[in-house]
């Protein structure tokens, strides 16, 4: 086999190996808000829903079985310079959010297994992003849930993660992709 055959045959194996594992996406759509026009690039089986149960912006991930990976999406309204993120990571402000989480959990006879420790992180097109979770259980059901406040365009938005633990596998990290694609700007679309 000759040289250049054996680097075409690389790179199609290559090539075909790399697009097997990469996430089919649809173009960026834009969402105009209330507070702000936000944007995601979504799997093609993902769908957004403005206004459905209370959240300005829902995304949803395929249905499996009977559930689904949700991203709620709201824009605070808070102008980042009134914002302070620092308070996230401390203990007063993480005591705050899993008393509350606990009492609500107690209420549907859940109880949380694990804390999600306070993260800082860049996205994409943010700067900053923070976040604090916790992994429940409900009936014998391990939910995961994250929240995330991203400061973009001086204002602050609020993300919420929330996904059953079995229907979420270490290689399918699409929620991930969806949040790291956020976008935002102020003013009309």
């Amino acid at each position: 086999m000759k040289v250049w055959q054996k680097v075409l045959l690389c790179w199609l194996f290559f090539s075909a190996s790399t697009s097997l594992l990469a996430v089919k996406m649809q173009d960026r759509q834009w969402f105009s808000l209330k507070n702000g026009n936000v944007s995601f690039e979504l799997p093609t089986n993902w769908q957004a829903k403005k206004n459905l149960l209370g959240m300005p912006l829902m995304i949803l991930g395929p249905k499996k079985k009977e559930s689904r990976i949700t991203i709620g999406v709201i824009p605070t309204g808070i102008p980042l310079s009134k914002w302070n993120p620092k308070e996230l990571g401390q203990k007063k402000h993480r005591d705050y959010y899993f008393k509350s989480k606990k009492k609500f959990l107690e209420k549907i006879n859940g109880k949380i297994i694990k804390i999600l420790p306070y993260k800082k992180e860049k996205w994409t097109n943010t700067k900053e992003v923070h976040s604090i979770g916790h992994r429940y259980a409900v009936n014998s059901i391990t939910f995961v849930e994250r929240v995330y406040y991203v400061s973009c365009d001086k204002k602050v938005f609020q993300m919420k993660g929330l996904y059953k633990e079995k229907d979420y596998r270490a290689g399918d990290k699409k929620i991930e992709t969806v949040l790291q694609s956020f976008n935002c700007k102020m003013g009309g679309l």
